[in-house]
């Protein structure tokens, strides 16, 4: 190239691309990871909480369901006692179920867009294993963040983002279990290695240079994007959230203690208005934290779920390794995965959450509600997840990370209020439990719970446990052996391969008393229900504690099935 400038003359002038900033990087050969059949949940519509036991009423002549009447367990005899569960009704009843409290019977939907997505990455090495985790905050400067920002926005987004949105009605209920919105992808996922450039893990901001690791860029994108709405929740084995159905032992007993127990949830509603449950049907609801009382949209920003009891994989492989030989990516320690977009949704516009409630005294088939009453308040909940580099501008009023979560607190001894004395002369020794999500029947024709089960004499010794719904159980995760308890769970896994059985916190304290080994608990250790002290129950569970095998061979890891 050459010019003439007046009488002053260039030739061979060259163009070079220059960063006077310092805000581009030099990047080497990407790791490409595809995690297949990835399930986690958009919105989870949480059922009330309703309560119903084989336990001692207060009066048994009058407060049993029919023909349940026994003295086998215990000289005062027991029955079932159905307080409030109740589902679904026929003719003139209303059942106690919860919904979203749309502002138009006509805009009840959400609208949902996949996304691609960016963070920054630390690689590890161990062995033939690499696993990505978050770096510090403070590692890469404002300008940094806004240049891989617009990079992004320029190169990525433009190429690759090229979803449609998918709009779906939420006007569901819940019946006898949660309502469950979920997403199903397979996500690529591609790390670039950053060369000459070390930063320090997170919460090591001033970490030695010998502690720093690699940095990497990590890009995502979504395939295969697969969408279920308002299903119900105990037909997903992976899905095993605290709460369960008929089991009011199984719910926090307020707000301030299920925030405390579950670090990183925001309440984005008033604090719960209480209701106690007697003989006047109403309707409960809750509001949105702003503008309360009035209609607003709500838009949620969704991550790659990490969340050990609500999301799952079949399988995950890699590709283009720059280190050679086989490598294994861990998912389940790749934090930095975990603050990946995969999707945003919007709802139409709401004022919180909704509760039909009975009036309990009209149905007959239930327990008079001025001996059994309990208080439960409402809410919804999002996440704040601080490491998500990646905003987004939602048009909507209320925005969140999600998923967006509608369920209940609950208390029978509500301090400070008034109580009903059964509950403190019934539940009076310490109860560990593990959830059985599909142990109560309720049949809508008759309006009577039962036991779920097939077998006349449903014990371990006489029934076909694995395909008998009465002992299905839900609170054993299976992860790699070395996960140290960080989810994904498996769906499948290879012959050989070392993995563990995570009882995780879903065994818990199912009574108004603490169980002595678990001192300081409080009356959880976590959400599951009863396996009561009888012959029913417990020898099974003293089998499986021994190591024993049930189930059968090639049943999905999601849920254990006793």
């Amino acid at each position: 190239m050459s010019a003439n400038l007046s009488n002053f003359s260039l030739s061979s002038l060259a163009a070079l691309a220059a960063d006077y900033q310092g805000c581009s990087l030099v990047v080497g050969v990407p790791t490409i990871t595809t995690i297949n059949l990835h399930d986690q949940p958009e919105i989870v519509l949480g059922m009330p909480p309703m309560h119903v036991d084989f336990v001692t009423p207060n009066n048994s002549s009058t407060d049993c369901v029919p023909n349940t009447f026994t003295t086998q367990f215990s000289a005062q005899g027991q029955c079932i006692v159905n307080l409030s569960f109740i589902p679904d009704a026929k003719y003139n009843f209303v059942p106690f179920n919860t919904m979203f409290n749309f502002t138009s019977t006509s805009s009840t939907g959400k609208t949902q867009q996949s996304t691609t997505s960016y963070a920054y990455s630390l690689a590890t090495t161990a062995g033939q294993k690499i696993s990505y985790s978050v770096p510090d905050a403070g590692s890469f400067s404002a300008e940094f963040n806004e240049a891989l920002k617009n990079t992004w926005n320029t190169n990525t987004q433009k190429t690759f983002n090229t979803y449609m949105d998918q709009s779906n009605s939420v006007a569901s209920t819940t019946g006898n279990t949660d309502s469950l919105f979920y997403l199903t992808d397979d996500t690529n996922i591609l790390n670039y290695p950053v060369i000459g450039r070390y930063a320090c893990p997170k919460g090591m901001p001033n970490c030695q240079p010998s502690q720093q690791l690699p940095v990497y860029i990590e890009l995502s994108q979504p395939a295969n994007v697969q969408i279920s709405n308002g299903t119900p929740a105990s037909q997903q084995q992976w899905f095993q959230p605290p709460q369960e159905a008929g089991e009011v032992f199984s719910y926090r007993c307020d707000l301030p203690e299920l925030l405390a127990a579950n670090p990183g949830l925001v309440n984005l509603t008033t604090p719960e208005s209480w209701f106690q449950t007697g003989s006047n049907a109403n309707v409960y609801k809750n509001s949105w934290s702003a503008k309360s009382g009035a209609s607003q949209t709500s838009g949620t920003t969704n991550a790659n779920s990490l969340d050990l009891s609500q999301s799952v994989s079949a399988s995950i492989s890699i590709a283009g390794f720059s280190g050679g030989g086989s490598f294994k990516i861990e998912e389940n320690t790749s934090t930095s995965y975990g603050t990946l977009n995969t999707e945003t949704q919007t709802l139409d516009a709401s004022t919180g959450v909704a509760a039909n409630i009975p009036n309990f005294a009209a149905d007959n088939s239930l327990a008079p509600p001025a001996n059994y009453a309990y208080w439960f308040g409402g809410y919804v909940l999002g996440l704040n997840n601080p490491d998500v580099l990646q905003d987004f501008d939602l048009p909507a009023s209320i925005q969140s990370q999600g998923p967006l979560v509608a369920g209940f607190v609950a208390n029978p001894l509500r301090p400070n209020q008034s109580q009903t004395n059964w509950w403190g002369t019934v539940y009076t020794l310490p109860d560990v439990a593990v959830n059985h999500p599909i142990r109560w029947n309720w049949d809508q024709n008759t309006e009577l719970a039962s036991f779920y089960h097939s077998c006349a004499n449903p014990t371990p010794e006489t029934c076909d446990v694995a395909s008998n719904s009465f002992y299905w159980m839900k609170g054993l995760f299976i992860t790699p052996a070395d996960a140290d308890g960080n989810g994904p769970q498996l769906t499948t896994a290879t012959d050989g391969e070392d993995r563990r059985r995570i009882p995780a916190e879903h065994e818990h304290i199912k009574n108004l008393t603490p169980h002595p080994a678990l001192t300081g608990e409080g009356r959880h250790k976590d959400i599951g229900l009863r396996a009561r002290q009888s012959p029913t129950i417990i020898p099974f569970l003293s089998r499986l504690r021994r190591g024993q095998k049930h189930g059968g061979v090639g049943r999905p890891f999601g849920s254990t099935l006793l």
